[in-house]
């Protein structure tokens, strides 16, 4: 059986931590053990990798950017970078996941961690009801036209989400 390695896309949820629950924050991959597990699916030529703003408390992406930084500037260029913001757990106290205000904040404090100009896919890591989708919308409407992120993606969803993510979002 043949594998295409581009198909595949390296999770990064244990570093600093275990995904986005603060009592699990530090019980993951340290840095150094995270820059191995980089490294070797680097060196087996995979070239997505995919975080989030809550993951670890934010040390998931603080460690791949970091491991980012340290590869040449032409694998840099090939590593494709994937977040996830929106999560009640990584929002400031009193805050909406997605207000647009807050996910402005999320999502420049997650590409600054990460150093890229660009991600490759910026995903909603669950949905908030206590903001309108149109508020949402218009805030990753901004971001798409400054090129922050190439695809959109919707995590932890139900189906009536996305067929009112299809319905207000146009591309």
């Amino acid at each position: 059986m043949h594998v295409d390695i581009d198909r595949i896309i390296f999770g990064c949820g244990n570093f600093g931590g275990v995904g986005s629950l603060p009592e699990l924050f530090g019980k993951g991959d340290n840095e150094e053990q995270a820059g191995h597990l980089l490294d070797a699916a680097f060196g087996a030529g995979i070239r997505a990798f995919d975080t989030a703003h809550s993951y670890g408390g934010g040390r998931s992406e603080e460690y791949l950017g970091r491991w980012l930084r340290c590869l040449s500037r032409q694998n840099q260029r090939r590593a494709r970078v994937t977040t996830k913001i929106g999560n009640p757990l990584a929002s400031l106290p009193g805050r909406r996941p997605l207000e647009a205000s807050e996910f402005a904040r999320q999502l420049h404090t997650s590409i600054e961690r990460l150093g890229v100009k660009q991600l490759e896919v910026l995903y909603l890591h669950e949905t908030d009801p206590s903001t309108p989708w149109k508020e949402t919308f218009d805030a990753l409407s901004v971001e798409l036209e400054f090129g922050t992120f190439k695809y959109l993606g919707l995590s932890n969803v139900k189906r009536d989400d996305v067929q009112t993510a299809l319905a207000s979002f146009h591309f």
